[in-house]
């Protein structure tokens, strides 16, 4: 079983030093920032900082053995030229490829603030993907693709910095508890990735359907180890009954959501439990196949850092 670890929003420098020095005792592997460009209190009270940023932060911290993702990065919002310097930028600070998970979110206010266009995200997204698996890709020198823009053409005519490790780029996205059907367009932009990260808040039942259905056409997402799946966990004192834990993670969760109404789909998107029960049900999910487990702490704290050392250690053992 392999986990990865995202905060749900960074707290001091000093803490994350300390805590993810713990983390990497422990065995992690991967480290994940989510993004949104503004705060959305409808949906989470915390406030989230530059994904590109945290990143390269986490990165001088854990050293290059550790692979870096983003789950996931409104890629509409970047645009071509931003988004590749970043990844080179990034591409020294690790000895693996950076794994540039992109969606387009849903959040109308992320757009807003931006100035772009909340209808026309996926066709963003889409020439997005086009752009730059051309210019990191053999083509790039080759013949031109009209499909391509001319940005992503002038990028590679001057010669601009480009990552020393092509990125992996995953697809985020698909059904969720309260979305019945996935889109043609998604299917068909997650199978032509090289990776699917899944929503936390998807039925399994709906995962694997929609995983063959994806399977299906041509791409590069061929089965569960193609895939990287996703979960809430706030971790309770070991003292501790899985009763009076549930309840302080409800609790907690009730701190980062926005409403009440949605610790209703608590059970779809996280685990709950003693320390115990958690590294068994992550085991249970493992079983699918997924290339990795992502464990997203929602609330960072130098405590919360030890517990989930603990976990991974126990959960890798």
């Amino acid at each position: 079983m392999k986990l990865g670890f995202q905060t749900a929003g960074l707290h001091s420098a000093q803490d994350l030093r300390s805590g993810l020095a713990q983390m990497v005792d422990a065995g992690m592997t991967s480290a994940w920032v989510p993004d949104h460009m503004v705060r959305s209190p409808s949906r989470y009270k915390n406030h989230f900082g530059d994904p590109l940023i945290e990143l390269t932060a986490i990165a001088s911290v854990v050293g290059p053995e550790m692979q870096l993702g983003m789950n996931v990065l409104l890629g509409p919002l970047y645009g071509t030229a931003r988004l590749n310097r970043a990844m080179a930028s990034l591409a020294r600070y690790t000895a693996h490829p950076v794994r540039l998970g992109l969606g387009v979110g849903w959040n109308e206010d992320d757009y807003a603030a931006c100035r772009v266009d909340f209808h026309s995200r996926g066709k963003l997204l889409d020439q997005l993907i086009r752009d730059l698996r051309w210019m990191w890709g053999p083509r790039a020198h080759g013949p031109e693709d009209p499909a391509v823009s001319t940005e992503a053409r002038l990028i590679v005519e001057l010669d601009s910095l480009m990552p020393e490790i092509t990125p992996r780029i995953l697809v985020g996205g698909g059904r969720t508890a309260n979305t019945r059907r996935m889109s043609d367009r998604v299917l068909r932009r997650i199978a032509a990735s090289d990776g699917w990260l899944i929503n936390p808040n998807a039925i399994q039942q709906d995962v694997e359907e929609d995983l063959a259905r994806i399977t299906a056409l041509e791409g590069g997402v061929r089965g569960p180890s193609n895939c990287i799946t996703s979960v809430f966990i706030h971790l309770a004192p070991d003292t501790m009954s899985s009763e009076a834990a549930q309840e302080e993670q409800r609790r907690a969760f009730l701190s980062f959501i926005g409403s009440e109404g949605q610790i209703d789909g608590i059970n779809n998107y996280s685990i709950l439990g003693t320390v115990s029960e958690i590294v068994e049900q992550l085991h249970q999910k493992a079983a699918w196949g997924p290339e990795e487990i992502i464990c997203t702490m929602v609330t960072p704290s130098p405590e919360q850092f030890e517990r989930f050392a603990r976990m991974f250690a126990k959960a890798l053992s």
